[in-house]
């Protein structure tokens, strides 16, 4: 089949689509960078090469999972239980038919081939080709741990003449064929393995096109979108060019779950030109069929493919609710679901973390799946460590020990990049820290690497190894470095072609990991003239290299290049907001990117930060994201944080207890209270208490700390952290935990933070105090970090007021561990007395706060300084905040007296003093 030059056939675009001004938009979308994107054009030093015979095909990954490229739906692979046979002639009479489906081996297919080769017609050389595809699957079967065994099997029935003059007699006899056999014909070739480009399929491919113009089906389209759109070019979408209206206009029509299958697949290969307007049609139709009980739980097929199809990353946030919502239908259906359909499932909710309540039907499920890997050894090795990630994801802390163990077993049996890939996701969940299974996994990845000296292989090893070392702290194998970075000097060296995010991706790995400056700057120098093909997660990849880099300085990476860089990094995100923003899950990648390079004290970072005040849309992992970004850059938007209170309370059954913490938390951490608060606190209190075994305890005590925080503390929960029982559990938790120091103070200093709010704010539960020897060794590293040299000026001024240095007291740590840096004691008179005289009325503890104690945008006391405010009030402290910021401007020692007996008394306070000079 014959085509002209793609790019020629735009300017035809508008003139076919028949006056559909919906399509007319879509389509529009062809002359854009989302069409071009999808090929993802390599980039060079000067120029941008495209190859047009050959489209590479990469996968970004990043820790939010962003930008994957999502793949085709491939809805037959839920039909495990159907034969491929059944598909067109279930319950046929007809006696070749069933000879057809009885046959056992593809010799007995050629015997029933001649035995009737005179009465074979259409229907019979379209259930060849089913029953040969099921006789592959078969095959397959017999070989479940092999590679590449379709591809054998196919490579085997080329040696047949008799195959070869079945795909012979199809090409002759098109004319003749019913455009539906020939639609299965063509979807089962190409699932066989046999090439969309051959003559015989474009024909195939033509002659159904053609038909369907004429007479539109949305099953026959669909099958002919899956194969064209298999071939990654713009020659699909000309061909299907014809087809686009009447696909949009379908979803109007559309009435029956079978027909919703079809359509979402044809969506699904459609997906770059599906606008706003189409994905509200879409959605809206899908919300009509479940309201009118036209899609019910038994659709498994439908709902799986609407909520992939709506889990694309450009509208995933978007469409959270009504994914929740199809998801919940399926709630008691997953026990039933094959390991294909649990897969499929598990994926989106992992990639959503939502709904919260049909997580132990997935892992109760996974359990099934992963006891059959484990006494047949059933499944192929990629599928079993899904099966793994889904038990093992969103479980217990406690369990991680023993997954531990079963990790070592895939050691064994991982040793190629997909599999180590995927393994390595659960080394960062399960935080192995034994540094001989590391130098293990890095070995094989290692040689993997020398077996297949590629430039994806590399990309795809080069983000592994920077997203280990994220969770692995301080591990390094330098033989693995060597060769990535000999490999890429290879790649510069030759000035080869690099596509965007593979260019981010070895100027990150160079920037951390690199030995040679002039390697470091010629890749800088292609970022630099490649600037504006980079996208949001290429500049969230080489933020986290500069971050790390500051952090560690062990590279070569110089003070000019870092400077360079953010600079380059400043200026690609300015150019991205211009473009568009709207895209709020763009933003919150370009923010966490101007955070993790130190650079989000920037007008521009907070320009970003406020737009999400315009947030049209809420969902679990939006929340996520906001609460990272507030939490790392203190910034107070009141309006942001009640629409996620909102959300949580609006859908509490969709809500994991990880995100209701976070969200909790950061309202105590930024000392908010939300408007909602009575309905916000019951509902969050009530997830955590549901997901209480799957957080950490570090997620539990900080979840118990911030309901203390704001007076919401049930007792129950007091009852059950403050005993033996949860103190073991506790302990188990911190001996199997990787970082021993990091994570086990974080959690004692927490559990510290609550033992003292549970006996000052709530008395009548006696708890006791137990971290006075915590708080003394706290003390101890406090006092070599304090701030001398302020703190004496400071001292200087009070003394003037007081008259004398005894009357203050400096670095006083009170009963529970606070800090005050100033005490003055005050009598009955409001005059200065000594600390340990009779008829102190007052003790006023002076608190230094600076810039990081308070929120931005909306600025006051964050959390913990509010607490303290308030534990020091109850002890008997009246409290008056000394800001530095405040002092440090006022020039005139006068204007410092008069500023600290503000802060003194507010009231004429007598006291004995100094000439002034007044």
């Amino acid at each position: 089949m014959r085509y002209f030059c793609y790019f020629k056939v735009f300017p035809r675009v508008f003139h076919t689509m028949r006056n559909k001004e919906h399509a007319k938009r879509s389509l529009r979308l062809l002359t854009t960078s989302r069409i071009i994107n999808r090929l993802h054009l390599p980039i060079k030093q000067t120029r941008t090469c495209l190859n047009t015979q050959v489209y590479r095909q990469t996968h970004t990954e990043s820790e939010e999972d962003e930008t994957e490229n999502y793949p085709l739906l491939e809805t037959e692979q839920y039909d495990q239980e159907e034969r491929v046979k059944n598909m067109l002639f279930k319950n046929s009479d007809d006696i070749i038919i069933k000879e057809l489906n009885n046959c056992a081996s593809v010799e007995g297919v050629w015997r029933i081939m001649e035995k009737y080769r005179l009465k074979y017609n259409e229907e019979h050389l379209a259930q060849t080709i089913l029953v040969l595809k099921d006789l592959q699957n078969m095959y397959s079967l017999l070989k479940p741990l092999e590679m590449n065994v379709s591809e054998e099997f196919l490579s085997n029935l080329y040696k047949y003449p008799e195959f070869n003059k079945l795909l012979s007699i199809i090409q002759e006899c098109l004319s003749n064929f019913d455009s539906t056999h020939l639609s299965y014909i063509l979807l089962y070739l190409y699932k066989m393995g046999i090439s969309v480009e051959t003559e015989l399929m474009q024909s195939i491919a033509t002659h159904i096109r053609d038909d369907l113009c004429k007479n539109f089906a949305i099953d026959k389209c669909s099958k002919l979108l899956r194969v064209l759109f298999s071939e990654n070019s713009v020659r699909p979408y000309y061909v299907a060019l014809h087809l686009i209206p009447e696909i949009f206009n379908f979803i109007g029509k559309c009435d029956s779950p079978d027909d919703f299958v079809n359509l979402t697949i044809c969506l699904d290969t459609l997906h770059n030109l599906v606008n706003k307007d189409i994905l509200s049609k879409y959605t809206e139709r899908v919300e009509n069929l479940i309201q009118t009980r036209k899609l019910k739980s038994n659709d498994h097929k439908a709902i799986l493919g609407i909520i992939r199809f709506l889990n694309y990353p450009d509208w995933r946030y978007k469409t959270s609710i009504l994914k929740s919502k199809c998801m919940l239908l399926l709630k008691d259906e997953i026990t039933s679901f094959n390991v294909t359909e649990l897969l499929t499932l598990y994926e989106v909710f992992f990639k959503n973390e939502e709904p919260g309540e049909i997580l132990n039907e997935i892992q109760r499920s996974a359990a099934k799946f992963w006891q059959n890997c484990e006494e047949d050894n059933s499944y192929h090795l990629d599928t079993s460590l899904k099966i793994f990630s889904a038990l093992i994801y969103f479980s217990s802390p406690l369990q991680k020990s023993q997954f531990q163990k079963d990790i070592h077993k895939f050691m064994k049996k991982c040793n190629d990049p997909e599999g180590l890939l995927q393994l390595r996701k659960i080394f960062s969940y399960v935080k192995v820290s034994d540094i001989q299974l590391c130098e293990r996994y890095w070995d094989s990845s290692l040689q993997a690497f020398k077996e297949n000296k590629d430039l994806a292989t590399a990309v795809r090893l080069c983000q592994n190894y920077m997203h280990f070392n994220t969770d692995i702290d301080n591990y390094r194998h330098v033989k693995f470095e060597e060769n990535i970075l000999e490999f890429i000097e290879k790649e510069i060296s030759n000035e080869n072609s690099l596509f965007a995010c593979e260019l981010a991706t070895f100027l990150g790995f160079t920037i951390v990991y690199g030995t040679s400056e002039h390697l470091l700057d010629k890749l800088l120098q292609r970022f630099e003239d490649n600037l504006m093909q980079i996208k949001a997660i290429d500049c969230l990849k080489i933020s986290h290299s500069v971050g790390t880099a500051c952090n560690t300085m062990n590279g070569v990476i110089s003070k000019q290049q870092l400077t360079k860089i953010r600079a380059l990094l400043s200026q690609r995100t300015r150019d991205i907001l211009s473009l568009d923003k709207t895209n709020f899950s763009q933003n919150s990648i370009l923010i966490k990117a101007a955070i993790l390079r130190n650079d989000h004290d920037s007008v521009l970072t907070e320009n970003f930060i406020m737009e999400f005040k315009k947030l049209p849309y809420m969902s679990s992992k939006m929340i996520e994201n906001l609460t990272y970004i507030f939490l790392n850059t203190d910034s107070l938007i009141p309006e942001v944080i009640n629409n996620c209170t909102e959300y949580i309370v609006n859908h509490s059954p969709y809500i994991i207890g990880f995100n209701a913490e976070k969200l909790l938390f950061i309202c105590y951490y930024l000392a908010y209270y939300p408007i909602n608060a009575e309905k916000f606190f019951q509902v969050v209190t009530d997830i955590i208490i549901r997901d209480q075994e799957r957080l950490s305890s570090l997620a539990f005590l900080q979840s118990a700390l911030s309901l203390s925080f704001f007076n919401r503390l049930p007792s129950f929960l007091v009852k059950q952290i403050f005993n033996v029982e949860f103190m073991d559990k506790l302990d188990n938790e911190l001996a199997n935990c990787y970082s021993k120091d990091k994570y086990s103070q974080r959690v004692r200093n927490t559990l510290m933070k609550l033992n003292r709010a549970v006996c000052l704010d709530y008395p009548e539960f006696n708890v006791p105090w137990f971290h006075e020897k915590y708080v003394r060794e706290t003390e101890k590293r406090f006092a070599k970090f304090s701030e001398y040299q302020l703190s004496s000026r400071i001292k200087e001024h009070l003394t003037q007021i007081a008259g004398h240095p005894k009357y203050i007291l400096e670095n006083l740590v009170t009963p529970y561990g606070y800090h005050i840096d100033f005490v003055v004691s005050l009598n009955k008179e409001n005059k200065i007395v000594y600390p340990e005289s009779g008829g102190i009325s007052r003790k006023i503890a002076l608190i230094l706060t600076r810039k990081y104690t308070y929120t931005r945008f909306y600025a006051h006391l964050k959390g913990k300084y509010q607490m303290k405010k308030r534990h020091l009030e109850i002890l008997g402290y009246t409290v008056s905040i000394l800001n530095v910021n405040e002092w440090i401007n006022l020039l005139y020692s006068v204007e410092r007296l008069e500023y600290l007996n503000t802060l003194i008394c507010p009231e004429k306070v007598e006291t004995v003093r100094v000439k002034t000079g007044r």
